[in-house]
């Protein structure tokens, strides 16, 4: 990357085209639907989104539970050029190994680059490699190893383990100048970094990452810069249709992140954040007023607390502490028990408690 150039890179949350926001692309068609889900993107040269949907028409569901999610390939006219899509997330093998198969396919069928879950270990580590305005652009897509892991034999998502992300991005290091990890993790409904991901985000960025992106909680989180790079703790959801979850009825608040990276390898990267609010069929559209500053307000001081890093421990403490926090947990773990048994609810618990403390 030449050091008078600059890249500008959008980076969202969750995208579940699924529901209503289908039956929306249907009613108003692709064009006027991606008008308004898009134009908070305007300049940006490349789009970074999690795929949190398989693209498949089969009805058999990996797991008894809740919620499975899925849509059509009708989706698919609503990427232009500049997408690069993460595979990498807990709902991706909801349709079990058909479902992720037949995204794939669905995809590659209409060129849109794609990292993250795959046949195999091998092909779920594979970036996304891209051309952008005559840069080499080198996507990482990656999950929490609770999320169907792929190993060398069987198909899943790629697993953010220390190790294999660091030999992962040292590969890409050799054919991409810029380097962008997506990660797939966190706790649900918490704004607080875990010690997992802080550890994963240094991990990137001493790498050569220039850009982590976190997603997973819901919910936005704060911003780290510094001359390495980028991290964002929270993208939130983009496009995210179910607007009662766990029993609780409410709006998700997120955004639409802008990064501008220059050629300049130790310069800091310029932030832009565009608060969005989804309609009521889980569209995003932009936040104005009241609604607006008080996204960035939060986003601000979310970055705060994680620069002075000292006081992360009760952070999280006094949110796990809310009411919506406990009681969406709550809703969440009953459903698994009555879903797929008590037992499947201690061990997914365990799982958690452990992924995000180690």
């Amino acid at each position: 990357m030449k050091s008078n150039s600059s890249l500008t890179l959008a980076c969202l949350g969750d995208l579940m085209i699924g529901g209503r926001a289908l039956d929306a692309l249907r009613r108003m068609g692709a064009e006027s639907v991606a008008s308004v889900i898009w134009s908070p993107l305007e300049g940006a040269d490349v789009v970074l989104a999690n795929l949190e949907v398989p693209i498949t028409d089969s009805y058999h569901v990996r797991e008894n539970k809740h919620y499975n999610f899925k849509t059509t390939s009708e989706i698919l006219s609503l990427f232009d050029g500049r997408f690069v899509l993460g595979l990498a997330n807990n709902h991706m093998l909801d349709y079990g190994e058909r479902g992720l198969l037949d995204t794939i396919e669905a995809l590659d069928a209409q060129n849109v680059p794609h990292a993250g879950a795959g046949r195999n270990l091998d092909e779920a580590r594979r970036p996304a490699i891209i051309d952008v305005a005559g840069v080499n652009l080198g996507v990482i897509c990656a999950a929490d190893p609770r999320f169907q892991a792929a190993t060398r034999t069987s198909p899943g998502t790629f697993p953010a383990q220390p190790d294999l992300l660091r030999g992962s991005i040292r590969a890409v290091r050799q054919s991409a100048e810029v380097i962008v990890v997506s990660i797939h993790a966190g706790t649900e409904f918490l704004s607080v970094p875990s010690p997992a991901q802080l550890r994963l985000a240094e991990l990137c960025l001493e790498e050569g990452a220039r850009v982590v992106s976190f997603h997973h909680a819901h919910c936005v989180g704060g911003v780290m810069r510094d001359e390495r790079g980028v991290v964002l703790f929270g993208t939130g959801n983009y496009v995210f249709p179910l607007e009662n979850y766990a029993g609780y009825i409410f709006r998700w608040e997120s955004a639409a992140w802008r990064i501008t990276l220059t050629g300049h390898r130790q310069g800091m990267a310029h932030v832009e954040v565009q608060p969005v609010f989804p309609d009521e069929e889980g569209l995003p559209v932009k936040a104005t007023g009241t609604k607006s500053r008080r996204i960035i307000s939060r986003i601000k001081r979310y970055s705060r607390r994680i620069d002075r890093r000292r006081h992360l421990g009760w952070w999280r403490l006094v949110e796990m502490m809310k009411f919506k926090y406990l009681w969406m947990n709550m809703v969440n773990y009953a459903l698994i028990a009555y879903h797929q048994g008590i037992w499947s609810m201690v061990q997914t618990l365990a799982r958690g408690i452990r992924t995000q403390l180690r």
